[in-house]
């Protein structure tokens, strides 16, 4: 589709309703991101990396931008472009940490994406232990679960090291964890609640 034919599409929100809300650039999420919210970018195949990277520098929103790679070379790309952004991985068992250590990249350029299945306590511990935030990918079946079981199940994922869920159901998720985060904490500092 072009640009053109787009930009003439209108959002609908959760209720199907049509917004006043267009489809944003990557460039105007990026400016709405400041100061709001990290965003994991993701790189489509047709998309040269150089072009993503470009659009974050030019925003100046590299601290709020994570750039996604589902391979360890695209990884080594993307880290050879730019060394001062985060890189979501995804790294799912010990043979992944060991190729990922391979890659030279040093584990404070990392998020680790673990997945679309939950990991083991002890596998989230051998990344924290590295100071390696996580990512769950909760979206598909575990939110299927949690709908279906309760939403309890995201605050399970929590306690067994999930740092982020990436989820459909961002609501349901935020106020299933809401109770596990310490008045203080280290990462306080990402947090903001909104009632």
């Amino acid at each position: 589709m072009s640009y053109e034919y787009i930009q003439g599409l209108f959002l609908e929100d959760n209720e199907g309703e049509v917004t006043e809300f267009k489809v944003p650039t990557l460039e105007e999420a990026l400016i709405w991101s400041k100061g709001k919210a990290l965003l994991t970018v993701d790189i489509k195949r047709s998309v040269p990396f150089e072009m993503v990277v470009d659009a974050v520098r030019e925003t100046e929103t590299e601290a709020y931008a994570a750039l996604i790679s589902y391979t360890f070379p695209a990884a080594k790309k993307l880290h050879h472009l730019a060394p001062e952004l985060m890189l979501s991985v995804t790294i799912r068992n010990e043979d992944e940490i060991r190729r990922f250590e391979e890659t030279g990249i040093p584990w404070s350029r990392v998020i680790a994406f673990t997945g679309v299945a939950e990991r083991k306590a002890e596998f989230n511990d051998a990344l924290h232990k590295k100071g390696v935030f996580t990512i769950l990918g909760v979206l598909g079946n575990l939110d299927k679960s949690a709908e279906a079981r309760g939403d309890h199940l995201y605050a399970g994922y929590v306690k067994k090291g999930a740092d982020i869920l990436a989820t459909d159901r961002p609501i349901e998720a935020a106020a299933a964890i809401r109770t596990l985060a310490p008045p203080e904490s280290s990462k306080s500092r990402y947090v903001k609640y909104d009632n």
